[in-house]
């Protein structure tokens, strides 16, 4: 886990957005290997191993096999989520995050893969983080989001409708967000382009909500 990400973790437990506390037995250079990570507010801990972050109990059996990454397709993630800048990370969500070792060197920017179906093992440019459909990121903390959708889409719909909204409110304004065309696009999203595949969006920034000041109506 790379230790800068730290600062933008949160609780994914139940209650007001909290960031965490680190603790860490094993750091190489700038990635943790080893430690844990604490909620002041509900006292949560969880558990960093080899540098994987789990927000549910880590699996024993491992983590199964990751699909081979595609070269084409990481080239088409990264121009499609602006990959260029170097500051801050970008989440790559389900499958999308089998092609992180390609666009690992295509793209200066920190990963954050969040459920990778599949064991990536241990790299200096990116971070595997698992959950249980919740997004322990702060709002506006990510520079862009690949997001996954289930296949067929009827599974499991409603949670994969609040992980959706989870992810789309991690990216900050600006920002790019990508997912299967079947995925519907987030409300505080912007369609871009998209073509029968994927779609493109932009996040929007937040609205503001305005209301009349009763002494002006005089």
């Amino acid at each position: 886990m790379y230790i800068d990400l730290v600062e933008s973790l949160r609780c994914p437990r139940p209650h007001e957005k909290s960031a965490l506390v680190g603790v860490f037995a094993h750091v190489d250079e700038r990635d943790v290997v080893d430690g844990v990570l604490g909620c002041p507010v509900c006292r949560a801990e969880f558990a960093i191993r080899d540098g994987v972050v789990w927000f549910v109990d880590p699996d024993p059996r491992g983590e199964g096999v990751i699909q081979a990454a595609d070269e084409a397709q990481a080239i088409r993630i990264a121009a499609f989520l602006d990959l260029t800048e170097p500051s801050g990370f970008a989440i790559l969500h389900g499958r999308w995050a089998a092609h992180a070792p390609i666009i690992n060197g295509l793209s200066p920017i920190h990963l954050v893969l969040i459920d990778p179906p599949g064991e990536l093992g241990r790299a200096s440019g990116f971070t595997v983080i698992r959950t249980d459909g919740a997004v322990p990121l702060a709002g506006r903390s990510a520079a862009a989001a690949a997001i996954d959708w289930p296949d067929p889409p009827e599974a499991d719909r409603e949670r994969a409708l609040a992980t959706t909204a989870g992810l789309a409110a991690a990216v900050r304004p600006g920002g790019r967000l990508m997912a299967p065309a079947l995925a519907p696009v987030p409300e505080n999203a912007h369609e871009l382009t998209r073509d029968p595949f994927v779609w493109v969006a932009e996040r929007g920034a937040p609205m503001i909500r305005l209301t009349r000041n009763p002494r002006s109506a005089t």
